[in-house]
Parts: C-alpha cells; structure tokens; sequence
C-alpha cells in the first residue's frame, strides 16, 4: 500500500546537481515526487526514503523544524466574475496592463507562485476572461450566480477544486500590484501559522489596513460553503479573529474599483518604465 505524506521539501540528487523542489511525495519502491509549480510534472528518485538526504530545520526561511510542514499545499481560488459596474462600460479585468488584461497579469503571478492548484471564477463576460488565462496552467469555473455576491463565487472556486490541500486562498482578481514573491511570502506565513493552529487564517495587510489575498486553513471549507453573506469571506474572519496572522504587503490594498483608479495606475507603471528606462 502506498502512503501520501504531506509537504515536503525534497532533496533530488542527480550526477550533477542538487534541487530542492517543493513538493509532496508517495511512499513505494521509489519515491515518486509531484511538483506543484510544474503543474504535477513527475521526476522519479529511486533511492529509499531512508536514503534521502535530510535538509536543516529552516529551508528557504520557512519556521518549520519538521520537514513535512516546510511547505503546505494551498489551492488558489482567483476571484474574476464581477460585473466591473463602478468602471461604466468596461470590464476592468480586461484593461490593458503591461501588455496583457489584468485578470492574465495577476493570474499569472499566482502560476508562478508556489500555490498548488488554481482555479479562476468567472461570471459576467465569462468567456472574454476565460480566453485571456487559457494558456496558463488554470481551470476555469464559471459561476452562475455571480450577481448574487462575491460569496458565491469563493464558493464557486471551492466546489472546482480537485486537489487536498493544507490551505486555500482567495485573490481578487485585479490587483495589479501583487507578485508572486508576495503570495510566496503568504504561503511562507501560513506554513508557520498552521503547524500551531489548525484554523489559522493568514492575511496580507497594509498600516493596518485588511487586504488580500487571505489564506484559509481547510478546516474552514464547510464554514465557507455554509456560510450566507454576500460580500466574501469577511465575517468569517471576523469571527476567527484570534487565529488571524497578518502579513505586511504593501500592495495588498491595491486594486481597480473605478476608472479613475486605472488612469492613477497607468501614470504610475510609466513613471515607473521611464525610471527603469534611464537607469539603463
């Protein structure tokens, strides 16, 4: 019989080289390693699990002393189906951003972060969205109630997933400013948070300020999907105050509500492209 085991950050020995590659592993003859990054790619190392060599209790500035918690898996449910109503005719998930729509720019840093699986909700102009992410490593799932609230489409994200993890996260789908290193330094915090709380809750803030993206433990799965409010997934937290982690990101707070806002974006990204552009 095989046994999963959870998160770990495995050392694969090749005649030349030495990785560590995040991931989770299958106990057996060999040990057969899922790299979430790679979209469940499969390298093989052939070696006995007694035989792999062991890493020092903190990898990559991770808290963790117990190899098996240096990574927590954590799903990753971005948050696209809005109807932009505050931005009059256009979409702002399809506004130029530099050089893609702005629902592909964030989804983007999300694929190149260490969240495991990802699913985009969509919801209104679901197929115009849904064409701009087809070539990253995404599903798709379209939620029929979008109108209802943001609540539904968490929920939406939830019921796509197919993959167990330790965690899952909610990201707004336009927030331009959010990079994978960002969510990498979420994920980092969750690990940490969850080894001592089962029901952490781990949130990028800004001067105090609440933000996104939030990374739920599992155990608020059924808590979300039961759960009546419209406006997300914020009395929930709410109410789990004491196990909230807050995790300072400046660009947490920053998002597209109206045109005005888009325009303040625009003169930022060139003033910021001019400065780079003399530096060279």
């Amino acid at each position: 019989m095989q046994h999963r085991v959870p998160a770990v950050n495995a050392v694969i020995t090749t005649p030349a080289t030495l990785h560590a590659i995040p991931c989770f592993a299958v106990a057996g003859p060999a040990v057969t390693v899922l790299v979430p990054f790679m979209r469940f790619h499969k390298l093989t190392y052939t070696g006995s699990r007694a035989a792999m060599p062991r890493l020092p209790s903190r990898v990559n500035g991770h808290c963790s002393s117990r190899l098996h918690h240096t990574h927590a898996l954590i799903n990753a449910i971005i948050l696209a189906a809005g109807a932009s109503r505050r931005t009059g005719n256009t979409n702002k998930l399809l506004l130029p951003y530099r050089g893609e729509p702005l629902v592909a720019h964030t989804t983007g840093q999300v694929c190149a972060s260490k969240a495991s699986e990802i699913v985009v909700v969509t919801g209104f102009e679901a197929e115009q969205i849904a064409a701009t992410v087809t070539a990253l490593p995404v599903q798709i799932a379209y939620n029929q109630r979008y109108t209802q609230g943001m609540t539904t489409s968490v929920k939406a994200g939830l019921h796509a997933l197919t993959t167990e993890a330790q965690g899952f996260m909610v990201c707004l789908a336009d927030m331009p400013l959010i990079t994978a290193a960002a969510i990498d330094k979420l994920i980092a915090a969750f690990c940490c948070a969850v080894e001592g709380d089962s029901r952490a809750i781990v949130r990028a803030m800004h001067e105090k300020d609440p933000g996104h993206p939030v990374i739920f433990a599992t155990a608020y799965h059924q808590e979300v999907l039961d759960h009546r409010g419209t406006s997300g997934c914020r009395n929930i937290i709410t109410r789990n105050r004491d196990h909230m982690v807050p995790v300072e990101l400046a660009a947490c707070t920053v998002d597209i509500d109206t045109q005005a806002d888009y325009e303040r974006l625009r003169r930022s990204s060139h003033s910021s492209a001019s400065v780079r552009s003399h530096a060279h």
